[in-house]
């Protein structure tokens, strides 16, 4: 318990805000390749896996792993009334694309693009999502939820090619008097980091995922259709500096918590890096949303 109240305390030594970029070229977004639909709209739903889910002014709307989508108007935003989207008729399918959904029907008022990310607010993904690619974002956040929107140079930017976890550079802080209260407090969350840090990069290397650290402020990563996207290194993912990201060519980078180590962190990162019994297709119950869905 000390050593994860003590590493908390590192992550707020470290942070502040995120932003993000897209490609400069202009490319055509094509659908992510995944699994989609066979059932047809006005189905009924049967045994299925919530992928992303969308609330707005007591709306919900839930796009699942096979390609459907079930609206519940005026529910409340209340994970006990979210649960009965499983039960509805089907009224559309979707399409994923890196940085929206697109489904076949108009859902009420909302049409039938719906946007992850802000384009005004410095590329926070929009407070209507709960969950995105079967991450809890509404009590768990893992997404990446700032990436940055201004043009950077490419002399500060640093291209991540390859599945990869990645150390997030840490403050380093200097003492005049090193034998004060306020050093030894820092030393110590900074030896607790360390140990964390070590754990999670064995953990991953035992997976066949390599370590990098970053050199530059910026870095770039290239998604499943050749969009590319931007994040601050030294910036905040909703509200809070992670120590790491991982990162499997051609998805959205995650968080990761390094203060974590159980069968629900083998299930998180084994389906996002398509390993193991877990496929990324079928995502995890681990998260504290998944939980309240899923449960009897």
């Amino acid at each position: 318990m000390k050593k994860t109240l003590l590493f908390l305390t590192v992550i707020a030594l470290c942070g502040c805000g995120n932003k993000t970029q897209k490609s400069s070229e202009n490319t055509v977004e094509k659908p992510i390749d995944t699994t989609v639909a066979t059932a047809q709209a006005d189905e009924p739903q049967t045994a299925k896996k919530m992928k992303y889910l969308y609330f707005s002014a007591g709306d919900a709307i839930g796009f699942f792993d096979d390609g459907t989508v079930a609206e519940y108007m005026s529910c409340g935003e209340n994970a006990e009334n979210w649960k009965t989207l499983f039960t509805r008729k089907v009224v559309a399918t979707y399409k994923e694309f890196p940085t929206y959904l697109l489904t076949d029907k108009k859902i009420g008022k909302y049409g039938t693009k719906f946007e992850f990310y802000s384009k005004y607010y410095y590329g926070n993904v929009e407070s209507e999502w709960a969950m995105m690619n079967f991450q809890d974002i509404y009590y768990q956040p893992s997404s990446i939820t700032h990436y940055v929107l201004h043009t950077v140079s490419e002399d500060n930017i640093q291209d991540i090619r390859g599945t990869c976890l990645i150390q997030m550079p840490v403050e380093i802080k200097h003492f005049e008097n090193e034998d004060s209260p306020e050093a030894e407090e820092y030393l110590t969350i900074m030896d607790d980091y360390a140990w964390f840090m070590s754990e999670t990069i064995g953990y991953f290397e035992q997976k066949g995922v390599k370590n990098i650290s970053p050199k530059k402020k910026y870095l770039r990563f290239t998604l499943s259709d050749g969009e590319r996207i931007v994040i601050d290194s030294d910036a905040a993912q909703n509200n809070v500096k992670p120590a790491a990201l991982l990162y499997r060519k051609g998805a959205m980078p995650v968080v990761i918590d390094i203060a974590t180590k159980d069968e629900d962190f083998d299930i998180f990162t084994d389906s996002y890096l398509q390993i193991g019994e877990y496929s990324y297709k079928q995502g995890t119950d681990s998260k504290r949303l998944n939980q309240m869905l899923y449960e009897k």
